[in-house]
Order: structure tokens, then C-alpha cells, then sequence
């Protein structure tokens, strides 16, 4: 144990050393794993020889029972045989009795005495007694039982008795001649179950009157009928019982004797004895005389002596431990724990190899890892340098195809622009230094004319009238370094003049000193030419609409003016300037300008030309009738865009109008008036004749 559990402390106690922290991992769990199957084959090895020992115990308890239980069945014949001569021979004497039990006694010495005992009634007993007197072989018969100081007396009188007729030997057993068994509560009580059953019964252990000694004995009855016939039946009637007086210590010893293995104890008790009467027999008498065991019985079965159960215990001693040791499951340990210490042993010296290799190892390593390390430093400036060489080689290549993709970039770039790319020297013939391929198609003259100013200056075919400009606008650009923006006219190659736009800008160097110009020159003869002409028709138009006396004006759809003409000025009492960007909200009125906007809202609903009149009053108090015809206004392609608003005075049309109509109502009532005067004059005209008539009739009449 100190061999293999010392190391295994060593393990979790120097937790310092690195040996044994490596042991401790290498071993604990192996070992622990070995003691437990140590631990295992220990306990199943015990287990398995208690299981033997048990089985053995088994075994021996099973040859003793079934030693006591053959000398019971001999009992049963003993009696049985003996029953079979008192019903052959009912009247046998005491000599034939003897005879025929001799042999019987002399080969089961466990049997003390054999006897024949009558049941007498009470009316009975006295010739029973005087019968007897005759035919005992000690003279007078009484009928006896023991009084309380076990002396024998008369046997009270009792409804029946069972006396003692014979018994054999006669010598020891003269006081139980004649002896009432029945007098006795124990005797009785097995003579009850004997008449009930009509079969042997067995008392619990008791004192024997005619022994003398200290000693468990006990009575086996077999009870004995006589048959007879009256009117033609069969009839049986107890006479008696066969009885068998046995001594338990004699009857063991005989079943057993040399057939108990050493260091084993038995004992058989009556279990249906009263308590402190169960004890039959035990192989080492009890100090106490008790007749139970304070220990636990290893094995115990039960057994039948008749009409009772006896309990066989078998118990065993040290000695009988000692004798059966189990030496199986200590050497399985012992051995255990030898392999299990050489197991560990060779495992710490293989640990122990292992480390001092392992930090010879390292200590190889070591210089090994600081010659790679060198190695490694070397190769490591070695590849610095040649992959800064490779970068050095990557990136010039890598700059030289830029440049050639960005050359190319820019010449697609370049050539795909619809003007000329330029760069030239701030010099007085702005000679050029490159210009792209456009300058013939703009100028008529090809590139190469112009470069170094090797056939001309791109100054000689500026038009003379703009060369001043043109100097001064790029002056004041480079002098606020800005870029520049102009428009000039140049002389093209077949006479024309052509219009051209110029967006540039000085690049300088490092110090800030101007190095050359860069921008770019556009042809746009053709759109300065169409702005000429959208001017030259605009300020047409301008004058046109200047010159309607009606109010015009155009607005956005958020009511923004957008323009108008003078009439429209004179009503808002304001220049065009000041009108053109606000709204209404701005020029009238709130009410005034809630009206116009309800109107154009109107006619953006609608999206149809709307025609209102309405009073406008101008700053200086005028008051006009006006007439408003408002349109859409739509774009190129379909977008309303605004309004457009005529506004026409139409105040003396309306005073015409009112006074024709006034003039109307007044010939009106002329004629309504004429007509009543001709109704008037009709109506007296024809009251005239009724009264001429009237009179002439008078007249006519006297």
C-alpha cells in the first residue's frame, strides 16, 4: 500500500516540481483506473467465495436435517409397529410386551421407554385398577398423578384418564406405572390432537417423571382403535395409545455423530412450544441456559415430528471462519497491489526517462530554434529584398502600363470630345504645345500647323475685333487663378467666320510659377447663331407685346409671373423687374389676389381656356371694366407649364351697352305707354258711338 499510494500523494502534494506535475498527469488516472479494477476483482473474488462458504453451510445444514429427519421417521415406525401388535394382540401380558420391544429399544437407544397406556373413563377406573393389580408385574395398580412438590398421589377424578399400563424398561420407569399422562397440561394437550386427528402426536419438550436427570424429552403418542361389529357395522373405539418417551439429546447425537463439520453449531427448537420451552437441543449448551442464540443463524429449515414444526438453525464459530478463510480474495489484492506498485514503478521510471529526454530535447530545440531564428532573419532580409525589388519592378511596370492605359484613355478621351484639347505657352502667339485632331474640322487647318507654331499661330486666326478681349479675359483669370470662360469669333480656313467657345486654366508648378495653359475651344457657330436669332425674335416679340393697349402676362403653375408687358406694369404701378418672380400675394391685395388665384386654380382644374370679367383698379384710383381670357400654357412635349392671361378693357362697351339698354327700357315704356292711350282712346271712341246711338235712338223715339 505505502508502495503505491506514497507516489500518488507525492503527485498531488509537490505541485512545484514539473516532474511530478507531468507524472501527475500521466499516472494518477491510470493508476486510479488499475486500483479500481484491483478494487473489483478483490470484491467480486470475496463475494464469490462467501457465496461458497454459504453454499457449503447450505449443504452441511441440509445432511443434518435430513440425519435428524430419518431418525424421526424411524420413531414414526417404532410406534407404528408397536400399535400393530396391541391390535393384533389385545390382551398381551406384560412379558409379551416386553418381548416384542426388546429388540426395538436395543437398536434406538434414543427412545428411553416404550409404553401402552389405556383410556380409562371415571366409571371405569376402579375395575381398570383392580384388572390391572391382577396382570402388573408390581402388584398394586393405582392410578397416580404428581402433586405440587412432584410427588406422586391418587389421580383426582376426571372424566378420563390415560394411565400407564406397560412400560419398558421397567427398572428405570417403576414410578410411571400407572401414571395418568393426562394429568399433565402438556401430555394432555398432545392427547387432545391425537383423539382429534387420530394420528401421532408430539408434546413440546418436557421433564420426564421417571428420569432423574436434567434432560429435553418428550412423548409420542399414536393413538390405538378397536373394531368391532354390532348389528352388521363396523364400529371403532380408542382403547389407548403407544407411546414412546424420547430423549432429544440422544436422538440428535445419534443423527449427527461425526457428521458435524467443525466449527458449526445447531440448535432445533419446537416453534409451537410456549416461550421459554422451545429449546430442543443446541450442539454447545448456552451459558444462560436460554434456549435461543443472541446471534443470526447462517442457515435454518424446518422440520415435522409429527403434528409439530421444529426449527433447525445452523450458526457458525471463529474457528469455523478461520478453517474456511478466504485466502482466494486476499491473494486477488496482494496481487493486485504488487502489479499495481511494479505498474506504477515502471511508469515513474518511464516518466522519469521521459523528462530528462524531454529537456534534453528542449535544450536541443533551443539551439535549434536560434539557428532557424538566424536562418530565419537572413532568409527574411533576403526576401525584403527581393520582394522590395519585386515591388520596385511590379510598380514600374504597373506605372509604365498606367501611363499607357491613361495615354490611351486619353487619346480615346480626347478624340471623342466633339472640340479641340489643347495646351499651349502664355505667350503672345499662345503657341501650341498639343492640340487633338478636332482643330481641323473647327479651324480648317490640321494640327501640326499650329504646334511650335510651325506654320501659323493660333493667335493669327483670331478675329481682330475680339484678340483684345480674349487677352484680357485670360489675364484676369490667371492674375485671380481661376479658369476662364470666353466666347470669340476665328478666322476659318475658307474665309468664314466662325464662332467659338474657350474654357481653360493655367497649371502651375511646384514653386506656384505658371507653366503652361490647358482647356478646351468648341465650335458653336451654330447655336450663337440660333441665340442671335431667338434674340432678333424676341425683342420682335417684345415689341409686339409692348405694343397691345390689352394687359398681358404669363405665370407658372404656382402662380409665379413669369412675364408681361406694359399696360400689365401700368395696372400693377410696377416695373417689369419688379414683377417678373413674384406672385400675387406679393403685388395686390390679399382679397384682390385670393380672386386671381381662385380664377387660375379654375382654369388649371379644367385645364380649358377660362373668360371672366371683373373690375380692376390701378394705383392712381382708376377704376376698368376688364375681360380675362386665361389659357393653358402647354410645353414642346405636353407638360402644362403655366398660364398665359389677356385682360382687354371693355368699360366703354359696357357703358354703350348699358345705355343702349337704358335707351330700351325707355322706348320700352313709350310703347306700353302708346298702347295704353290707343286702348283709352278706343275705349271712349266706341263709348261715343254707344252714345250717339243711344241719343239717336231717343231721338227717333218721342
Amino acid at each position: 500500500g505505502v508502495m503505491v499510494f506514497a507516489p500518488l500523494t507525492f503527485c498531488f502534494l509537490n505541485r512545484s516540481d514539473e516532474l511530478w506535475r507531468e507524472r501527475r498527469r500521466q499516472i494518477v488516472v491510470p493508476m486510479l483506473l488499475i486500483l479500481g479494477l484491483v478494487w473489483l476483482a478483490f470484491y467480486g473474488t470475496a463475494r464469490w467465495e462467501k457465496q461458497s462458504m454459504d453454499s457449503e453451510i447450505e449443504a452441511d445444514g441440509f445432511s443434518i436435517a435430513n440425519r435428524i429427519q430419518d431418525r424421526l421417521i424411524a420413531h414414526r415406525e417404532v410406534l407404528s409397529s408397536l400399535s400393530h401388535f396391541i391390535e393384533a394382540t389385545p390382551d398381551f401380558t406384560f412379558l409379551q410386551f416386553r418381548k416384542f420391544t426388546r429388540i426395538t429399544l436395543e437398536d434406538n437407544p434414543d427412545i428411553s421407554a416404550l409404553s401402552f397406556n389405556d383410556l380409562v373413563l371415571l366409571g371405569e377406573r376402579p375395575s381398570y385398577e383392580a384388572r390391572m393389580s391382577r396382570l402388573s408385574p408390581l402388584g398394586a395398580f393405582r392410578i397416580t398423578e404428581r402433586d405440587k412438590n412432584q410427588r406422586l398421589i391418587p389421580a383426582a377424578a376426571r372424566p378420563y384418564y390415560v394411565a400407564v399400563r406397560y412400560i419398558v424398561p421397567l427398572d428405570k420407569n417403576r414410578p410411571a406405572v400407572g401414571f395418568d399422562i393426562n394429568s399433565e397440561p402438556i401430555r394432555r394437550d398432545a392427547i387432545e390432537r391425537a383423539r382429534r386427528t387420530k394420528a401421532m402426536a408430539v408434546t413440546s419438550p418436557i421433564h420426564l417423571v421417571q428420569d432423574s436427570k436434567k434432560g429435553v424429552g418428550l412423548l409420542e403418542m399414536l393413538p390405538i382403535e378397536e373394531t368391532t361389529e354390532a348389528s352388521g357395522a363396523r364400529k371403532e373405539r380408542l382403547i389407548g395409545f403407544a407411546v414412546a418417551v424420547a430423549r432429544v439429546d440422544e436422538m440428535i447425537e445419534i443423527a449427527t455423530r461425526g457428521k458435524i463439520p467443525s466449527g458449526l453449531i445447531f440448535q432445533l427448537i419446537d416453534t409451537d412450544a410456549p416461550a421459554g420451552g422451545k429449546l430442543l437441543y443446541h450442539s454447545e449448551a448456552p451459558a444462560d441456559g436460554s434456549d435461543a442464540q443472541d446471534r443470526t443463524p447462517a442457515w435454518k429449515t424446518t422440520l415435522s415430528m409429527g403434528d409439530r414444526n421444529w426449527e433447525l438453525s445452523i450458526y457458525i464459530t471463529k474457528k469455523y471462519l478461520q478453517d474456511h478463510r478466504p485466502w482466494l480474495a486476499w491473494a486477488v489484492g496482494v496481487m493486485g497491489l504488487i502489479c499495481s506498485a511494479l505498474l506504477q514503478m515502471l511508469l515513474l521510471g518511464m516518466t522519469g526517462q521521459a523528462f530528462v529526454v524531454r529537456q534534453k530535447n528542449k535544450e536541443i530545440q533551443g539551439l535549434a530554434d536560434s539557428l532557424e531564428n538566424r536562418v530565419e532573419e537572413r532568409t527574411l532580409q533576403l526576401s525584403d529584398a527581393n520582394q522590395q525589388l519585386t515591388r520596385e519592378i511590379a510598380e514600374r511596370k504597373a506605372t509604365e502600363e498606367a501611363l499607357t492605359k491613361s495615354e490611351e484613355q486619353f487619346r480615346t478621351l480626347v478624340s471623342n470630345i466633339p472640340g479641340i484639347t489643347y495646351r499651349c505657352l502664355n505667350d503672345k502667339n499662345w503657341t501650341m504645345l498639343y492640340m487633338s485632331s478636332a482643330v481641323e474640322w473647327v479651324t480648317g487647318y490640321p494640327a501640326n500647323d499650329f504646334i511650335e507654331n510651325s506654320v501659323r499661330s493660333y493667335e493669327s486666326i483670331i478675329h481682330r475685333e475680339d484678340t483684345a478681349a480674349v487677352e484680357q479675359a485670360i489675364g484676369e483669370a490667371l492674375r485671380l487663378d481661376q479658369p476662364w470662360e470666353i466666347e470669340y469669333r476665328i478666322l476659318h480656313r475658307d474665309g468664314s467666320e466662325r464662332w467659338v467657345y474657350e474654357k481653360g486654366r493655367g497649371v502651375t508648378g511646384e514653386d506656384g510659377a505658371l507653366l503652361y495653359l490647358d482647356g478646351f475651344i468648341f465650335d458653336i457657330t451654330q447655336s450663337k447663331q440660333a441665340r442671335m436669332e431667338i434674340k432678333r425674335q424676341s425683342g420682335l416679340i417684345s415689341s409686339l407685346l409692348d405694343s397691345i393697349p390689352d394687359l398681358i402676362f404669363l405665370k407658372d403653375i404656382h402662380g409665379v409671373y413669369l412675364g408681361c408687358n406694359p399696360p400689365f406694369c401700368e395696372f400693377v404701378g410696377r416695373p417689369r423687374e419688379e414683377i417678373i418672380g413674384k406672385t400675387d400675394y406679393d403685388l395686390f391685395d390679399a382679397d384682390v389676389a385670393e380672386a386671381f388665384r381662385a380664377y387660375d386654380r379654375k382654369m388649371l382644374e379644367l385645364r380649358q381656356s377660362r373668360q371672366n370679367e371683373e373690375w380692376i383698379s390701378y394705383p392712381d384710383g382708376r377704376k376698368k371694366l376688364v375681360e380675362t381670357l386665361k389659357t393653358p400654357y402647354w410645353g414642346a412635349d405636353g407638360t402644362l407649364i403655366g398660364i398665359i392671361g389677356i385682360s382687354r378693357d371693355i368699360t366703354q362697351r359696357k357703358q354703350a351697352e348699358e345705355d343702349l339698354r337704358r335707351m330700351n327700357e325707355a322706348v320700352e315704356r313709350q310703347a306700353v305707354l302708346a298702347r295704353r292711350l290707343a286702348e283709352q282712346a278706343q275705349q271712349a271712341s266706341q263709348a261715343k258711338s254707344e252714345f250717339l246711338a243711344s241719343m239717336s235712338h231717343e231721338i227717333r223715339t218721342p
